[in-house]
């Protein structure tokens, strides 16, 4: 009986193959954790667009016959009734993110957006930044301009 050399598979294709499947299994890692930041940042972003436009509508609406605003600090957002921000007001909506992200805002003036009772029209304009601390590539602009209208821009 004759043996035929050529059956089963080489040492150069077994490590061609094992090769092969370890650079899919980084590129699918790297794109895993990626999408998760980015998962993770987006509904701050639109976070900060509902707060901001629930304090819109409650100056459009004179709820209180009063002004009503939000507040940016370092990993926080606060939603807030008046003219100006008051940290100690019990009836303030803190939000806070993780630390993981950071918010920096552009805002004329200060580091709070104020909508005018009735009118809804915003105090200051400008553009909050939500960034992840480990990817600073990893960022989403929300935008306040002056007709009172905010959105992510990017």
């Amino acid at each position: 009986m004759k043996m035929n050399p050529t059956r089963g598979f080489t040492l150069m294709e077994i490590v061609t193959a094992i090769t092969i499947v370890l650079i899919l299994l980084g590129i699918g890692i790297g794109t895993f954790y990626r999408q998760r930041s980015t998962s993770q940042i987006k509904p701050i972003a639109d976070g900060i667009v509902a707060i901001l436009e629930h304090a819109k509508a409650d100056a459009v609406a004179g709820k209180n016959g009063s002004n009503f605003g939000v507040n940016f600090g370092s990993t926080t957002y606060t939603y807030f009734s008046g003219s100006s921000y008051n940290a100690s007001d019990p009836n303030n909506l803190v939000n806070t993110i993780s630390s993981q992200f950071v918010i920096n805002d552009t805002i004329a003036g200060g580091s709070s957006i104020i909508f005018a009772r009735l009118s809804g029209t915003p105090s200051a304009t400008g553009t909050i930044t939500v960034s992840d601390t480990q990817d600073s590539s990893d960022t989403k602009i929300v935008s306040v301009g002056s007709g009172g209208e905010v959105g992510v821009v990017q």
